[in-house]
């Protein structure tokens, strides 16, 4: 008998849901188009390989969300949910890692239940889940689509259901939230986890879920002095917000689509003159 909590681990890349030929915007790749501008073009319109794949960090985080999500959804739907395959299916997860020797799996095995407990005690049981890890995505031009899978949606309203906010008969304050782990207690919301929460939440407003605000969640590891904490941001997506998000959105698009029809101007999109044609 399959573990029914095994696919929580698969990544949902949108695959089955956009066309093969069309090109994705990834909302949690918006920032590195400004910041790393040659490798953004690199990976994503040349097929160069990905600069990064993952760590140590990343598997935490996935097991982090993982649980997250089990408990959100047993408690949206009031079901009660198995601990025990929770753990067997993380386990497997960790255990595909084992052999590679650029990840601590034993650290995971240490970190991920300590981390996962307080985030789900101080952000998934308050709040009024509607939604939780639903892949997301907008054509913003002909075959270029910006799209991805966000953590979860919760009102501000108790007795809101995703069904009343898919009718248009929500009472309460929408926030598309994003749940992550650090190693070190954040102060404030940066500006690339900015770009891809204001991403998530105009693609979502435009397909007639009317975000009000952006939300991130952290659990922070513990130190030799302080134990596991927790710290949440929150940002407006006003008007304001939809307009700068949406600018940036058209501008990374159409720059993909003069990259792919004037081979000759790349070098200067890219601003590597070595992609120059002679």
């Amino acid at each position: 008998m399959s573990n029914p909590y095994s696919d929580l681990f698969a990544y949902n890349d949108g695959s089955s849901e956009i066309p093969a030929e069309a090109f994705r915007i990834s909302p949690s790749g918006v920032e590195k188009f400004f910041s790393d501008k040659v490798q953004w073009y690199t990976e994503n319109l040349l097929g160069g390989p990905k600069k990064f794949t993952g760590s140590t960090s990343t598997v935490n985080g996935t097991c982090v969300h993982a649980a997250a999500e089990v408990v959100s959804e047993a408690k949206r739907t009031n079901t009660p949910h198995d601990s025990a395959l929770l753990d067997e299916a993380v386990e497997e997860h960790i255990a595909t890692y084992d052999d590679d020797e650029d990840f601590d799996t034993d650290k995971i095995r240490g970190l991920w239940r300590t981390m996962a407990e307080p985030l789900i005690r101080d952000f998934v049981l308050p709040a009024n889940t509607v939604s939780a890890e639903g892949f997301i995505k907008l054509e913003l031009l002909p075959g270029i689509f910006v799209g991805g899978s966000y953590d979860a949606i919760t009102s501000s309203a108790p007795t809101d259901t995703w069904e009343d906010i898919k009718a248009g008969k929500h009472a309460g304050r929408l926030t598309v939230r994003d749940y992550k782990t650090a190693s070190k207690k954040p102060s404030s919301f940066s500006y690339a986890y900015k770009l891809q929460a204001y991403t998530y939440a105009y693609v979502l407003t435009k397909l007639g879920i009317p975000i009000d605000e952006v939300e991130l969640c952290f659990v922070v590891q513990a130190t030799k002095t302080l134990p596991v904490r927790t710290v949440n941001f929150t940002l407006p997506f006003d008007e304001h917000a939809k307009s700068f998000i949406e600018g940036i959105l058209l501008v990374i698009a159409d720059s993909a689509q003069a990259f792919k029809a004037l081979p000759e101007w790349r070098y200067l999109l890219m601003g590597d003159y070595r992609q120059k044609i002679t």
